[in-house]
């Protein structure tokens, strides 16, 4: 059965009018991030305090220390050092 992107879109439309397909939701961090950006006493610092937060984060974050490791001579520490 040959499935065209028009009759996919259709389909996909029509199953999250009758609920019967979800989508996810944000994940927590991109709404505390989105939250805390659109309060204009917020800076970067503040932004970044939440990151850690996140498991995807942690894991490029770690990759990145990890590099930093081998490659310099005085490796991040923190995120505002990335």
């Amino acid at each position: 059965m040959d499935v065209s992107a028009k009759d996919l879109k259709q389909a996909l439309l029509h199953a999250i009018e009758i609920d019967q397909l979800v989508l996810p939701t944000l994940p927590e961090i991109a709404l505390q991030a989105r939250e805390a950006a659109s309060n204009p006493d917020t800076n970067i610092k503040n932004l970044l305090t939440l990151l850690p937060n996140d498991a995807a984060f942690r894991q490029v974050w770690s990759e990145s220390l990890t590099a930093s490791l081998l490659e310099a001579t005085a490796p991040s520490t923190t995120c505002q050092q990335l």
